[in-house]
C-alpha cells in the first residue's frame, strides 16, 4: 500500500465524487417534511460510493499481491492486511463526511480544497513524524495503537454525521 498513491489517486478520486453527486431537490424536502431525510440520503450515497471507490481499489490491489507470488504472505497474516484496508475505507469515509460539513457551508471548490489538505497534511505529518491519523499504517507500531486510531476515527466519523445533521437542520434552503 504506497501511501502517496492512497494520497494523490484513491482519496482525490473519492473527494471528487463526493462532489458530482450531493445535489438534491427540494421536492424531496417538501415531500418528506423531514430535513433529516437530506442528512440520511447524503450519508448513505457517500457510504456507498466511497464502499465501490474503496472495492474497486481493493479487489486488484489484493490480486496483485496475489498473483506475484506473495499470497503465502498475505495468507499468513491476512487479517492484519484486511484490517489496515478497512482502516484507509474509514479514513476516506471520515474524510469524506469533513468535505460534506464543508459543502454545506461553504462551496464546492473550498470544501473540496479544505478537505483535500488536510489528506496532504495527514500525509505530510505521516512522512515526517509519527503522530498521523489517516495514514497510521505507514509507521505501523503496535495494535493497541491501532486500535485506538479506529476508535479516534469512529468517533470522528460519528461527530461529523452528528454535526452534518445539525448544519443541515439549521440551513435555510
Amino acid at each position: 500500500m504506497n501511501p502517496f498513491i492512497i494520497c494523490f489517486g484513491l482519496i482525490f478520486v473519492a473527494l471528487v465524487s463526493n462532489l458530482s453527486g450531493e445535489k438534491f431537490r427540494i421536492n424531496d424536502l417538501l415531500i418528506t417534511q423531514s430535513r433529516k431525510f437530506i442528512t440520511i440520503a447524503m450519508i448513505i450515497r457517500v457510504i456507498s460510493s466511497q464502499f465501490i471507490i474503496w472495492l474497486l481499489w481493493t479487489i486488484p490491489s489484493l490480486a496483485t499481491v496475489w498473483i506475484s507470488g506473495l499470497s503465502y504472505f498475505v495468507i499468513g497474516t491476512h487479517f492484519q492486511i484486511l484490517l489496515l484496508y478497512v482502516y484507509i475505507y474509514l479514513a476516506m469515509l471520515t474524510l469524506s463526511l469533513l468535505e460534506l460539513n464543508l459543502l454545506m457551508i461553504t462551496n464546492n471548490t473550498i470544501a473540496f480544497l479544505l478537505a483535500f489538505g488536510m489528506n496532504c497534511l495527514d500525509y505530510y505529518l505521516a512522512k515526517t513524524t509519527d503522530d498521523s491519523l489517516f495514514y497510521y499504517f505507514t509507521n505501523l507500531k503496535s495494535q493497541i495503537d491501532l486500535a485506538t486510531k479506529f476508535i479516534i476515527m469512529l468517533f470522528l466519523i460519528g461527530l461529523l454525521t452528528f454535526t452534518l445533521n445539525k448544519i443541515i437542520s439549521k440551513k435555510d434552503f
